[in-house]
């Protein structure tokens, strides 16, 4: 008898909470989902979710019953409300899988109904634009990111304390995959998008990214659910970083922006993503979103960090703007963890008052914190001009900007490597904008964590203090520094009626011009006016003159010169940012002599002219030409001249009898 009754319990059993599920929700139940789900109220969160997740449901019967509920219904902040109590609400541990796959399952369907309703015109409809946005970032935020009460935010991985399964947050990555496959117009990485969409993307990736459950294959996991190609991939499967733009990178571009993040160790550990276009992401994410106003479609520029005092370097716009937004965090992190580096800064900045001049690049206060990301992220992207223009300052009796760049080489080594010897990575920029890494090596750090000597790019570089901190010496190679050894940096400029040194002598012809003399072969002019003028003692009318040219503006090289009724005459260069030109310019003309050729990305170029009788030569970079000049062109001297706001810089320069 007592085996008979257990027989009947154990059937009774299996046919309530059999292996396999294998009860229906019923139409009424089924309409009373639709109802409470409508409805937004949270008071009816439970009684849904007992309906939704019964177990003797399949996952596949809770998937479609939510589904059908929430699909049709516009996902306000009340439902926002109403799905979280859903899922995390009461007594919602026991079947928290089954009620997260349903749910990220029914807002995918409610995104691909919406997307599906404006298939050319999305970027154009804010209200949708919005519902996905809020859906998108919900998944995000709520799911993907979701903590137990009291749990702090965590940089890394899913919380444990959440109750939901590495399997199940796997199947939400692959339906968000899945779902951005099925809209590659809109949701492939590497399309070309409006601002609106683009952002609608991003927040997209960010989740699917943080959906994926934590394994040691997680970063090749998350790119594959991302969908993502080349470049976009090696970022995020290298770096665990999300690259997020309009989609008009090229691989070319986004390889630039890895090399200056390799740079920055220091700043990459809690990053997620870098946002480009969009200089304060709200987008949601686990770790630290890090934004820039221009995106990666915008071509080089030219970089004005270094004022008037080296030469100026081609710029990758936007990978320069990621590098000093990247510079704050290892800024920050730097300073939090060496309160002795804090100190030395704030006692650097002591003799530079109010003036950002005798700062490295353009900090945007003398706050430590923003001083010392300017002068960090121009080394990240040209250090070899960042040091040589400290230099030519220190050259030029302003030592404050030398104690800035010792702090600066100090945030970098607190991340730096340690096998033989300190060591960390720099930038130096090319010709053509992009940048190459160099590394910093046999680092020597002060007792207060600034850097005293480093070896950079072939030198070796020594910055000295005294007892109190102040700047004693700076050497190159165990020598003083000497222009001589700053081939970036420009020669200092001052008014006057004419300039001496090494042998040269200067004298102002027309206008009022600033200038200068850097040694035995190297001038420079600067303008004041519409138009000022020096000159130079030619050796006689048959000569030779040659020299390295770098123009910011429009300049004016030219033998046989003298003073004229259009200011200047002779024959020469003509140089300005569309080029080189060779003429001969007199009192009612201008007669060009050969074609013009294009300046170098970087503004500098090489000159050569040699004068015969009424003979010339003449080569401007790989370009020779060969003439006869006009009667005019005769007799003068050497003019160096420039344009409105305009300078000239020649190294190199030789002038001889030919």
């Amino acid at each position: 008898m007592g085996g008979t009754r257990l027989s009947i319990t154990l059937a009774a059993l299996i046919s309530t909470f059999g292996a396999t599920a294998s009860a229906t929700l019923t139409p009424s139940e089924q309409v009373v989902i639709k109802e409470l789900t409508a409805s937004a109220q949270v008071v009816n969160a439970q009684k849904v979710r007992a309906l939704v997740a019964r177990p003797d449901l399949t996952a596949e019967e809770s998937e479609s019953a939510l589904s059908a509920a929430i699909e049709p219904l516009a996902f306000n902040d009340a439902r926002m409300v109403f799905v979280r109590e859903l899922l995390f609400g009461g007594a919602s541990a026991a079947s928290r899988n089954v009620l997260v796959l349903a749910a990220v399952k029914s807002l995918i369907a409610r995104a691909d109904k919406v997307i599906d309703k404006y298939p050319a015109d999305l970027d154009k409809q804010p209200t949708a634009l919005l519902e996905l946005t809020k859906m998108y970032g919900f998944l995000g935020e709520e799911i993907a990111n979701a903590r137990a009460p009291g749990s702090p935010p965590r940089s890394q991985g899913h919380d444990p304390q959440v109750n939901v399964s590495n399997a199940t947050y796997d199947a939400c990555a692959q339906a968000l995959g899945n779902h951005a496959a099925r809209h590659p117009s809109l949701l492939k990485p590497d399309v070309t998008l409006p601002k609106e969409t683009s952002r609608l993307r991003a927040q997209l990736e960010l989740t699917t990214a943080d959906m994926v459950s934590d394994s040691a294959t997680r970063k090749i996991d998350a790119a594959d659910r991302v969908g993502l190609t080349g470049s976009r991939r090696a970022f995020l499967t290298e770096l665990g970083v999300l690259l997020l733009d309009s989609g008009a990178g090229t691989d070319a571009r986004i390889d630039r922006v890895r090399a200056a993040l390799l740079r920055l160790p220091g700043a990459r550990a809690d990053v997620s993503a870098i946002a480009f276009g969009d200089e304060h992401p709200s987008l949601k994410a686990r770790g630290v979103i890090v934004g820039t106003k221009t995106d990666l479609s915008t071509t080089t520029a030219t970089a004005d960090w270094f004022t008037d005092e080296v030469r100026p370097s081609p710029l990758d716009a936007p990978v320069a703007e990621l590098a000093r937004e990247l510079a704050r965090i290892a800024v920050k992190r730097a300073l939090d963890s060496r309160p002795e580096l804090r100190l030395a800064v704030e006692r650097d900045l002591r003799p530079i008052g109010t003036d950002a001049q005798k700062a490295i690049g353009k900090p945007s206060d003398l706050t430590p914190e923003s001083v010392l990301s300017a002068a960090v992220s121009a080394l990240v992207i040209d250090a070899p001009s960042a040091v040589e223009l400290v230099m030519a300052r220190f050259y030029a009796n302003k030592p404050e900007s030398a104690a800035i760049l010792s702090d600066a080489l100090g945030v970098l080594a607190t991340f730096g490597a340690t096998g033989e010897g300190l060591s960390f990575a720099v930038g130096r920029t090319r010709a053509d904008g992009s940048t190459e890494t160099l590394q910093t090596t046999n680092v020597r750090l002060n007792a207060d964590g600034t850097v005293g000597a480093f070896s950079l790019d072939g030198a070796r570089w020594e910055i000295a203090r005294g007892d109190a901190g102040s700047i004693a010496s700076c050497k190159r190679d165990n020598q003083p520094v000497t222009l001589a050894a700053l081939p970036r940096a420009r020669v200092p400029v001052t008014s006057g009626v004419a300039w001496t040194g090494s042998g040269l002598v200067l004298a102002r012809l027309v206008g009022a011009p600033n200038a200068g003399i850097g040694g035995a072969s190297r001038l420079r002019v600067a303008a004041t006016t519409d138009l000022d003028a020096t000159a130079l003692a030619s050796p006689g009318d048959d000569l030779v003159l040659e020299g390295t040219a770098s123009v910011t503006g429009s300049a004016l090289i030219l033998v046989r010169g003298t003073s004229g009724k259009q200011g200047v005459r002779g024959v020469g260069f003509d140089i300005d940012p569309r080029g080189v030109g060779l003429r001969v310019i007199d009192d009612t003309s201008s007669i060009d002599l050969a074609p013009p050729v294009p300046l170098p990305a970087d503004g500098s170029i090489k000159l050569k002219i040699s004068l015969k009788g009424n003979l010339f030569e003449a080569t401007v970079g790989t370009t020779t030409s060969r003439g006869v000049l006009p009667p005019s062109a005769a007799h003068g001297d050497v003019i160096f001249a420039v344009r409105t706001d305009g300078s000239i810089d020649v190294s190199g320069l030789s002038v001889r009898k030919n």
